[in-house]
């Protein structure tokens, strides 16, 4: 929703002294896979909800609750891609509109995210002198700056959004940056250079570019709706 006043295993072991845990039966039988519940047990961060097990329509779903701001955020993405190994990644929220024709209640879709708080526009490349960062690159990786939806999700989103959106509620598209501020309306008006130089983003919040870049590093898909 969006508001204008924004805001080997390692237990393996074939020494003879091994500890009673250790297994050489090649025909033991495996042990059936933790749930999710079992997993978020074990593999905590603090600050979020704990991940339970869902399913909507027959599609299993590890539901948490990330808190709010980037780390919180980053944290959660990365556990669920590797303790849960989940397939996709599907962020919601709310988030602050930067466009003057957003209403309240309205959706928007991330078609990509970029983290306005990265700046290493001072950054000068011994190797390349004359190279400008711009807001949001992150250094090393080849111009790397936002974090584009899985087309796939964002197509299926767009599709659903008709039968699900409030009569008065508008859906928009497009890019959605994170920062670590609440973002308020004089804020947001001083901040309008900025977001000039960041192609005129549709949301600001204050996680979608870090579950992006995490998703990016891991190779899972993902979408942001706020």
């Amino acid at each position: 929703n969006t508001n204008t006043d924004t805001d080997a295993p390692a237990n393996a072991n074939t020494d003879t002294d091994a500890p009673a845990n250790a297994n050489t039966d090649t025909d033991a039988p495996a042990a059936d896979a933790p749930t999710a519940d079992a997993l978020a047990a074990d593999v905590p961060v603090p600050g979020a909800e704990t991940g339970s097990e869902c399913c909507a329509a027959e599609v299993d779903v590890v539901l948490v609750a990330s808190n709010v701001g980037q780390v919180y955020a980053a944290a959660v993405a990365t556990m669920l891609i590797t303790a849960f190994n989940v397939d996709a990644v599907l962020f919601s929220g709310v988030a602050g509109g930067l466009m003057g024709h957003h209403m309240v209640g309205d959706v928007i879709l991330a078609a990509d995210t970029i983290n306005y708080d990265m700046d290493v526009t001072a950054l000068v490349l011994p190797h390349k002198p004359d190279y400008v960062h711009k807001r949001g690159e992150l250094p090393f990786l080849d111009g790397l700056r936002s974090f584009a939806a899985d087309p796939v999700l964002l197509q299926l989103a767009s599709d659903a959004a008709p039968q699900v959106l409030a009569p008065d509620a508008a859906l928009h598209i497009g890019r959605v940056v994170t920062g670590s501020e609440f973002v308020t309306t004089a804020r947001k008006n001083e901040l309008r250079p900025l977001w000039e130089k960041l192609g005129s983003p549709l949301a600001v919040d204050m996680e979608a570019a870090a579950v992006g870049q995490i998703c990016h590093a891991f190779g899972v898909p993902y979408l942001v709706v706020r």
